[in-house]
């Protein structure tokens, strides 16, 4: 999403959850990448620097992460955390409604496996991905929707009498209970 080597995403997902596990008490933040953050961290670098290099795109994005990482240690140090509590409940619900459907458009090219020309609005991309169906890869789509599939029947899994929680004092009914089960 971010157009960086692979490579990156790795130490992404690894050194903020180390970090996060020395340094943090929180069960309840997430660490590590996320599709938003790419995202958003993308077109900056875009507009910022349309015609960066992949290196060039690597200090940017290095850079953007040391500002964000100073300005939340600094939000931390102040307690800053209340004032989330003045962003009305309709705005937040429109802006991670408007994210999936940036996060969603940005993988459907990935999962028909095509390659889409860089577009201005979402919207485009899927037209331009609808009029050129006919040129999907078979086997990329087959990996990706079966995997779909799959998460979507786990998913119905979870939710049928098999994925529930024991009450007190039962044994779970399966294994595969005691590994899947959230804390």
């Amino acid at each position: 999403m971010l157009g960086l080597p692979p490579v990156t995403g790795l130490y992404t997902a690894i050194v903020p959850a180390v970090a996060y596990g020395i340094f943090t008490t929180s069960l309840h933040v997430q660490a590590g990448p996320s599709a938003l953050c790419a995202i958003m961290t993308n077109a900056l670098i875009a507009s910022e620097a349309p015609d960066a290099t992949p290196e060039e795109k690597m200090r940017w994005a290095t850079a953007l992460s040391f500002v964000v990482a100073v300005q939340l240690f600094v939000f931390g140090m102040f307690r800053m955390g209340a004032l989330v509590n003045f962003i009305s409940r309709p705005l937040l619900e429109a802006f991670m409604s408007a994210a999936s459907i940036l996060i969603m458009t940005s993988q459907a090219k990935a999962l028909f496996g095509l390659t889409v020309p860089e577009q201005n609005y979402p919207i485009m991309e899927l037209v331009y991905i609808v009029e050129h169906l006919n040129e999907t890869k078979p086997y990329t789509f087959l990996i990706g929707g079966g995997t779909f599939v799959f998460l979507i029947m786990f998913r119905c899994w979870k939710k049928s009498s098999l994925g529930k929680r024991p009450k007190a004092g039962e044994d779970p009914p399966s294994i595969c209970w005691k590994i899947t089960r959230r804390y």
